[in-house]
């Protein structure tokens, strides 16, 4: 009992932060964003606590049918694959690599790599490919494209040139400004 009630509670924790992540998300980059502007924030509060309702219904009713729904499970694996080919160059962007710097071309290009590794490990036979392509070695294609993006990213960034300090320095100070913006620092109680 103790065990399965540690379960629910784990997985009532996770549930609980993500809906209430992606409804701020939601409402700040789209209904807030472009559909209505200036509202004040109690507006705000009530559309984010409808839509923590709305996508928990959602996820609920995912989560009893997904076997009848064929559709969630692909999405699922593409969602998962489209994270693991652009991570080389979220990481690349946002943290300090010392001198080695990962290039726009090295970004652009994994991505493609990336991409074309997880279409030809996902989709062999309908490419004409051979059917061993599907999933090497019993591995996901999620791997084998998150692999290919690296290599491409690190290999065709060292041959190309890196951005300018400055660039860096401005993007950096836009994420420092941004996530400031959206997570205040907590203030100190006296």
């Amino acid at each position: 009992g103790t065990l399965i009630a540690g379960s629910i509670a784990a997985g009532q924790s996770s549930l609980d932060s993500d809906l209430v992540a992606h409804a701020g998300m939601l409402v700040n980059d789209v209904y807030k964003a472009l559909i209505k502007k200036d509202a004040p924030p109690a507006h705000y509060l009530a559309v984010g606590r409808f839509l923590v309702l709305v996508l928990g219904i959602a996820a609920a009713y995912i989560s009893i049918y997904a076997a009848k729904l064929p559709l969630v499970t692909i999405l699922v694996g593409i969602s998962g694959t489209f994270v693991m080919v652009t991570l080389p160059t979220v990481l690349g962007a946002t943290l300090p690599m010392g001198k080695f710097k990962i290039t726009k071309w090295g970004a652009f290009l994994s991505m493609v790599a990336g991409a074309v590794v997880a279409l030809v490990t996902s989709f062999p036979i309908q490419l004409g490919l051979p059917r061993y392509l599907l999933n090497p070695y019993g591995l996901h294609r999620a791997f084998w494209a998150f692999i290919t993006a690296w290599i491409v990213a690190i290999l065709v960034s060292l041959v190309t040139p890196p951005p300018p300090q400055d660039s860096i320095e401005r993007f950096h100070a836009f994420l420092d400004r941004e996530l400031k913006a959206l997570y205040p620092p907590a203030k100190a109680k006296a």
